[in-house]
């Protein structure tokens, strides 16, 4: 990967020159090139160890979305501590409020 670190992914879809992976532990998408893309070994493939990131749909009737990514945001860089509360989970959607 760019940063020299390997993380585990599910190939999306495969052209010649690059696929769009799903990285199953941060939840991101991004187009990769095949170089490096590798087999994973059999202890670190979902059916021994699973996706740490889980699909949320944020509740937007309690805050506007805009507001809801400004924290979002602050909480990815440090600044900022969310509180985030499980409302239900739903066709493998967990719907969530983010304070």
């Amino acid at each position: 990967m760019k940063d020299g670190d390997w993380y585990r992914a599910l190939i999306l879809s495969a052209e010649e020159d690059n696929y769009e992976v799903l990285f199953v532990d941060f939840g991101n998408r991004d187009k990769i090139d095949p170089k490096f893309v590798m087999s994973l070994p059999s202890n670190l493939e979902l059916n021994s160890s699973p996706a740490l990131a889980v699909k949320c749909e944020v509740n937007s009737s309690d805050m506007e979305l805009g507001a809801v990514h400004k924290k979002i945001e602050k909480a990815a860089d440090g600044t900022y501590l969310l509180k985030i509360e499980a409302i239900k989970y739903e066709n493998g959607v967990h719907f969530v409020n983010v304070y």
